[in-house]
């Protein structure tokens, strides 16, 4: 370690506000939303997504679980989030899978309760873990 220009790893974890809106899609077309997204919706047992193929626009909106495209909400084991199956809807709509994952900056609500998501605008979700495994290194 002598002449080197070591530069160590940092892992540490982003700091998000505990009251803000937070979704994301994984690269299996799951989409994870957090409590305050999930109260926000009104704790729906299902919901059904439509997409505005012209803006780019996700919505999801609240629907009983016997409506005909009721996707049904399901609780992670671990922590508060909850999960929606969208790998139908983005193989449906041609929506490109992300490599990692991805991060939607900014959700908003219609009028109607409907969560928009803005498709074009979302980010890839920076997870060391992630990177690291596409590197082929194993934790």
């Amino acid at each position: 370690m002598n002449d080197r220009n070591w530069t160590p790893l940092t892992r540490t974890r982003p700091t998000y506000d505990k009251d803000q809106i937070r979704i994301s899609m994984s690269a299996s077309g799951m989409l994870f939303i957090n409590q305050v997204a999930f109260h926000a919706l009104r704790s729906p047992a299902a919901v059904a997504a439509y997409m505005d193929e012209a803006a780019g626009l996700i919505g999801i909106a609240t629907v009983g679980p016997a409506t005909l495209n009721a996707l049904r909400v399901r609780k992670i084991s671990k922590g508060n989030q909850r999960s929606i199956s969208l790998m139908h809807f983005c193989t449906r709509f041609g929506l490109a899978k992300p490599k990692h994952g991805i991060h939607f900056p900014n959700p908003t609500f219609d009028p109607d309760g409907t969560l928009v998501l803005d498709y074009r605008a979302a980010v890839e979700a920076s997870c060391a873990a992630a990177e690291l495994r596409s590197c082929g290194v194993r934790e």
